[in-house]
C-alpha cells in the first residue's frame, strides 16, 4: 500500500538469466534518473562591464548594497588594462 504523495520504487525479480534481471534494473533506473551526460550544463555568468574607453581606475563598494562579482570582476579587468598599458 502507498501513501500519497509518495512514490514507492518496487523491484521485480525475474527466475531468469542475470542479464534480463540487470538489463531491467538498468531500464527502470534510466526512467528516474536521465544520463546527466546527455543534459547541456547551465552557467551562470556574470556580466562583463569593463570598457577602456570610460578610463575608469578602481571600483568602489558602497555601504548597505550587496557586494556584486561584476564589480570584483571590473576590478580585475581594470587592474589587467592597468598593467597592459604601463607595460607598453
Amino acid at each position: 500500500m502507498r501513501a500519497a504523495g509518495s512514490v514507492a520504487l518496487e523491484r521485480i525479480v525475474l527466475l531468469a538469466q542475470g542479464k534480463a534481471v540487470r538489463h531491467l534494473e538498468s531500464a527502470m533506473t534510466g526512467l528516474l534518473l536521465p544520463d546527466l551526460r546527455s543534459v547541456p550544463m547551465k552557467a551562470d555568468l556574470t556580466r562583463r562591464t569593463f570598457t577602456a574607453e570610460k578610463h575608469y581606475s578602481r571600483t568602489v563598494q558602497q555601504q548597505g548594497r550587496v557586494p556584486l562579482d561584476a564589480d570584483a570582476n571590473e576590478q580585475i579587468d581594470i587592474d589587467d588594462h592597468r598593467d597592459a598599458v604601463e607595460r607598453l
